[in-house]
C-alpha cells in the first residue's frame, strides 16, 4: 500500500500554486497539496503540521526562497525542500545547495513538468523516509547493544575488509581504526586456550555454512580476562561464502554469577555429603530431586538409579505405609517425624528416623518435601537393652521387696523371741543389723524403681516442703534454719526425697546437735550444715553408689540425690559451708518469688 505524501507548495502566484497542486493531485492520488503565497504563511503551515516535502518558488514577497529554506532548516534540517522556480541561475542554484536544498527544478511550459516534479517529490520523500527508518534502526541497535552488551561485526571474504560496531571496540578495549581480520583478532584478543576452538568454528562456518555460537575468553592489553559469547552466521552466494556476520556479547558478569553459584552448589553438596545422615528432597509425588552421598552408600543404589526412583520404592510392607502417611501429613501440616526401615538393594532393612518439612513456592503451594533420615539402629538396640535392664531391675526389686523383706520379717520375729528368753548385749547388735539391712533395702528399692525418672513438674513452695521433710529427721537435737521463701518448679515427690536424703546425710555425718540451713542462690537453692564437712579428695566420690563415711550409712543416699538432680536437668556441687561443714548447691532450677 502506497503511503500518502503531504506537500506544501509556496508560490507568490496563487493561480500558479493552485494549478500546480491540481496537477500533482490529479496524477498522484496519494498526494495531498497545501498552498501558501509567502514564506511567513509557509512557516505557519509547517508549525501547524509539518509536511513530507516542501516545494517553494525563489521569488517570494519580503523573503526569497533561499531565506525561506534557511528558516526551515533551523528546525527541520533533513526535511525535503525542492526549489521550484522560474528564476534560474548558477548563482541561485549554488546558494540553494549551500543552504541545504534537497533538489532544484526550473519552471518551464512543458506539460511534463508536473510529472517531473511529482517524480522528484516521490524520490526525495522515499529517501527521507528511508533515512529516518535507518536512523531509528541505528538508534535502536545502539540502545540494544548498550542494554545487552552486544556488539556486531562483519567480515567480507571477497574484499578482505571488516566492520565492527562501537561495542566490539569497547569489549576488546581498543580504538577504532585498529587492524581487523579474523586471524589477527583471534591471536590478539583471545585466550590462548580458546584460540584453536574459535579458529576451528570460523573455518567450519566458511567451509560448510554451519553457524556457530560459543563462549570463549578475551584478554585485553592490561591482562583483564573477560568471558564473551561470540556468534558467526555465514552468508553464501553461488555456493561460496562471501561474508560472515556475527555478534560478540560480554557475558563476564553472567559467568561470574554462574561460577559463584557453582561454587556455592559444590560447597552445599560437599556439606551434605559430609553428613552421616541421609539428606533428601522429593517433589510432591515423592520423586527424588536431590540427595546426598549417604543415601547411595547406605542403600547400594547409584545416583542414576535413585534419580529414577520414588521415595516409596525404598520401603516394604508396613514401613511403606508409614512413610506414605508421613508424606501426606507433611504436605498437609508442614512437618512430620516418623520411624521406618529402609530396604537396601541387597535386601537388608535399616531403621531410620525421618524428619521432613514441606517446601512451598512464592504462592504458598507445596512443591516438595525436604528432610533428614538418621540411622537409629544403635539407638533402638540401646533402647532394647535398657528395657531388658529395666525388666531385670524390676525382677530384682521384686526379689528385694518380697523375699528379703520376708526373711528380715522372720528374723525380727525370732529376735523378739530371743530378747524374751535371753538378756545378752549382742541382741541389740542383731537388732541394729536388721534395721540397717532394712534401710539398705529401702534405698536399693528407690534406686531400682524410680532411678532418674520424674513425674509431674509443678510449682513447689520450698519453705513448706522443707518443714514437712524435717519431721522425719530422727534427732531432736538437730536444728533447722530456712532463710528463703521461694517457689521452684519440680516433681514434688522426688524433691522431697532429695531434701530428706540431704537432711539425713547431715545428721549422720554432722553429729547429734548439727545445725542445718536452707537458702537460695541465683538459680537454685542450697542445704548446708555445720558438721565436719567433706574432704576435697573425697568430693568426686560422694555421689557414687555405696560410698559412705558414716558407720551406719547405706552409701546410697547421695546417689539417690544425684539421680533426682539429673532427672530434673539440674546441677549439684558439694562445697564448704561458712561454718566449715558441708554445703550442697543445686542450680539450673526454675525459680520464682
Amino acid at each position: 500500500m502506497t503511503r500518502s505524501i503531504r506537500v506544501l507548495h509556496v508560490d507568490d502566484d496563487p493561480d500558479f500554486g493552485e494549478l500546480t497542486a491540481t496537477g500533482l493531485e490529479r496524477d498522484n492520488d496519494h498526494f495531498t497539496v497545501e498552498t501558501a503565497t509567502s514564506a511567513a504563511e509557509g512557516v505557519e503551515c509547517i508549525e501547524r503540521q509539518p509536511p513530507d516535502c516542501i516545494v517553494s518558488d525563489y521569488n517570494l514577497p519580503r523573503e526569497n526562497g533561499i531565506k525561506f529554506l534557511q528558516c526551515v532548516r533551523e528546525d527541520h534540517p533533513e526535511l525535503p525542500f525542492i526549489l521550484f522556480t522560474g528564476t534560474g541561475s548558477e548563482q541561485v542554484a549554488s546558494t540553494a545547495i549551500s543552504a541545504g536544498v534537497t533538489d532544484y527544478i526550473e519552471k518551464d511550459s512543458e506539460s511534463e513538468q508536473h510529472e517531473i516534479l511529482a517524480n522528484k517529490i516521490e524520490t526525495v520523500v522515499e529517501q527521507y523516509r528511508a533515512e529516518q527508518t535507518l536512523d531509528q534502526q541505528r538508534d535502536l541497535f545502539k540502545k540494544t547493544q548498550q542494554l545487552a552488551d552486544v556488539g556486531a561485526w562483519e567480515w567480507d571474504l571477497e574484499t578482505q575488509t571488516g566492520f565492527y560496531s562501537e561495542k566490539i571496540y569497547e569489549i576488546y578495549e581498543i580504538s577504532d581504526g585498529s587492524e581487523k581480520s579474523p586471524e589477527t583478532d583471534i591471536e590478539a584478543f583471545y585466550h590462548p586456550e580458546d584460540q584453536q576452538r574459535l579458529r576451528a568454528a570460523f573455518e567450519t562456518a566458511v567451509e560448510t555454512g554451519e553457524s556457530y555460537d560459543i563462549e570463549v575468553r578475551v584478554v585485553t592489553d592490561d591482562g583483564t580476562e573477560k568471558w564473551v559469547r561470540t556468534t558467526g552466521d555465514p552468508q553464501f552466494e553461488n555456493g561460496e561464502c562471501v561474508r560472515i556476520r556475527g555478534t560478540i556479547q560480554d557475558i563476564t558478569a553472567r559467568m561470574e554469577r554462574e561460577q559463584t553459584l557453582e561454587s556455592e552448589r559444590e560447597f552445599v553438596q560437599k556439606s551434605l555429603n559430609a553428613l552421616e545422615d541421609i539428606f533428601y528432597y522429593v517433589d510432591t509425588e515423592g520423586d527424588f530431586q536431590r540427595w546426598n552421598q549417604t543415601l547411595s552408600e547406605l542403600t547400594g543404589y547409584g545416583d542414576e538409579e535413585i534419580g529414577a526412583m520414588n521415595a516409596l520404592d525404598f520401603f516394604e510392607g508396613d514401613h511403606r505405609e508409614s512413610i506414605k502417611t508421613a508424606m501426606g501429613n507433611i504436605l498437609q501440616t508442614g512437618s512430620n517425624v516418623t520411624e521406618a526401615a529402609i530396604t537396601t538393594k541387597d535386601g537388608r532393612q535399616i531403621t531410620h528416623e525421618f524428619r521432613g518439612v514441606r517446601m512451598t513456592n512464592d504462592a504458598g503451594e507445596p512443591t516438595g518435601i525436604i528432610g533428614i533420615a538418621r540411622d537409629i539402629t544403635t539407638r533402638k538396640r540401646r533402647e532394647a537393652d535398657l528395657m531388658a535392664e529395666r525388666d531385670r531391675l524390676d525382677e530384682f526389686a521384686g526379689i528385694i521387696s518380697h523375699d528379703l523383706c520376708n526373711l528380715l520379717g522372720a528374723a525380727e520375729g525370732w529376735l523378739e523371741v530371743v530378747q524374751a528368753e535371753c538378756d545378752s548385749t549382742h541382741v541389740d547388735d542383731v537388732a541394729n543389723a536388721i534395721d540397717r539391712s532394712q534401710a539398705v533395702i529401702n534405698d536399693l528399692l528407690t534406686l531400682a524403681q524410680k532411678g532418674d525418672t520424674i513425674g509431674c513438674i509443678e510449682p513447689v513452695p520450698l519453705t513448706a516442703l522443707v518443714e514437712e521433710c524435717w519431721q522425719v529427721v530422727p534427732d531432736d537435737q538437730a536444728t533447722l534454719v530456712v532463710d528463703d521463701d521461694r517457689t521452684i518448679s519440680a516433681d514434688r515427690s522426688r524433691l522431697r526425697q532429695l531434701l530428706e536424703n540431704l537432711f539425713m546425710n547431715a545428721v549422720e555425718h554432722g553429729g547429734d546437735d548439727v545445725s542445718i540451713s536452707v537458702g537460695g542462690v541465683d538459680d537454685g537453692f542450697y542445704i548446708a550444715d555445720n558438721g565436719v564437712g567433706i574432704p576435697d579428695s573425697e568430693r568426686d566420690r560422694i555421689f557414687e553408689g555405696g560410698y559412705s563415711t558414716a558407720q551406719d550409712g547405706t552409701g546410697f543416699g547421695l546417689r539417690i540425690v544425684k539421680q533426682i538432680v539429673d532427672a530434673h536437668g539440674w546441677e549439684i556441687a558439694a562445697t564448704d559451708s561458712d561454718s566449715g561443714g558441708a554445703r550442697f548447691e543445686i542450680t539450673g532450677v526454675e525459680v520464682s518469688g
